[in-house]
C-alpha cells in the first residue's frame, strides 16, 4: 500500500510525494529519509510510520516540538484523514493512496493545506551563522595585510 505525503513551506505551494509503507525519519540531518531544510527543524525531528493498519507520527524530542492539528504531541500519535502535522514552519498531511479504477479519471488534487496558525510563522533566526575569526591563508608575507590577518601579521612580524 502506498501513501501520499503533502509538504508545504510558508508562502509556497505544497508538494506531493508518493511513499510506500515503512518508517521515515523526518528532519534536517542527512541521515533522515525525509529532509526538511529549515533552521527550526531539528536534525532528527519526528518519526513517521506508514502501515496498512494506520499512520502514526512521533516527536523525537525535537527542540521546537511537533503539533497535530495545533496540539503539541509527546508520544506516538495516530493520524486521521485530513490531520495537519506542523514541524516548525512546515506543514505535512499524509493520506493513503487509493487505487483508482482503470476507467475512472485520475483523482482530483486534494484541497490546499489550511493556513497555519500565526504562531507557527515566527520569523526564522538570522540565516547568518557566526563564524570563528579567519586565519591568514597567505603562504608568503603579503605587502598589504587584510584586516582578517591582523593576528597572524603580529605573530609573523615577531618571528
Amino acid at each position: 500500500m502506498n501513501f501520499f505525503l503533502d509538504i508545504a513551506y510558508p508562502d509556497q505551494a505544497s508538494n506531493r510525494f508518493e511513499l510506500p509503507a515503512g518508517l521515515y525519519t523526518i528532519g534536517r540531518g542527512e541521515a533522515c529519509k525525509i529532509r526538511l531544510r529549515h533552521p527550526e527543524i531539528s536534525e532528527r525531528h519526528a518519526l513517521l510510520t506508514l502501515r496498512e493498519t494506520g499512520i502514526t507520527i512521533e516527536d523525537l524530542h525535537s527542540s521546537n516540538g511537533t503539533v497535530v492539528d495545533g496540539s503539541p504531541i509527546q508520544e506516538p500519535t495516530r493520524l486521521h484523514a485530513d490531520d495537519v502535522v506542523g514541524l516548525g514552519p512546515c506543514l505535512l498531511r499524509v493520506s493513503p493512496a487509493v487505487a483508482a479504477p482503470a476507467e475512472a479519471p485520475a483523482s482530483p488534487t486534494p484541497p490546499p493545506l489550511p493556513g497555519p496558525p500565526a504562531h507557527l510563522f515566527r520569523s526564522p533566526p538570522s540565516s547568518r551563522v557566526p563564524r570563528s575569526p579567519r586565519r591568514c591563508q597567505h603562504p608568503i608575507r603579503p605587502t598589504r595585510w587584510p584586516p582578517s590577518c591582523a593576528k597572524s601579521r603580529t605573530r609573523f612580524m615577531a618571528n
